[in-house]
């Protein structure tokens, strides 16, 4: 499972950089409006190349994914602590936190519970207040489409 949701979350996170202005760099607007377009717009489609796939794309098969895994109280696995679930949270935290808002989620509640369970922990929090065992906080990379 862990392996799963970090290769999901890499693909968003691989789609959402290419198409998305970082702190250090602007992309060509023209260049990628249509790319922008699909990610953020595109519904659910099952049958679209995962090239074209947009977050809805994305979040609908993870959605589906913690429903078959029993929707555990905001987890996947027993622990909700595995590399996927922190590379997911983390992911998504720059979707919600930096580049969007909450109502990205808003149609997955399983994700939404998620995440929000995940913020909750001390963990999250030391790593968003100071670094935790970081040099430094949890910092802004990618800015607002």
């Amino acid at each position: 499972m862990s392996q799963q949701l970090l290769s999901e979350a890499e693909d968003i996170w691989t789609k959402l950089a290419s198409i998305t202005d970082s702190c250090f760099a602007k992309k060509d607007a023209k260049d990628i409006a249509q790319q922008r377009e699909e990610f953020w717009e595109t519904p659910t489609d099952q049958v679209i190349h995962n090239k074209k796939a947009g977050l809805a794309y994305h979040l609908g098969h993870l959605e589906a994914f913690h429903k078959a895994t029993g929707g555990k109280a905001g987890r996947f696995t027993a622990t909700g602590h595995t590399v996927g679930e922190c590379k997911l949270w983390a992911v998504l935290h720059v979707i919600l936190a930096h580049v969007k808002d909450n109502s990205v989620l808003e149609p997955y509640p399983g994700l939404r519970s998620f995440y929000e369970a995940v913020m909750e922990t001390s963990e999250c929090q030391a790593l968003l207040a100071d670094g935790a065992q970081m040099p430094k906080a949890f910092g802004q990379y990618l800015v607002k489409a």
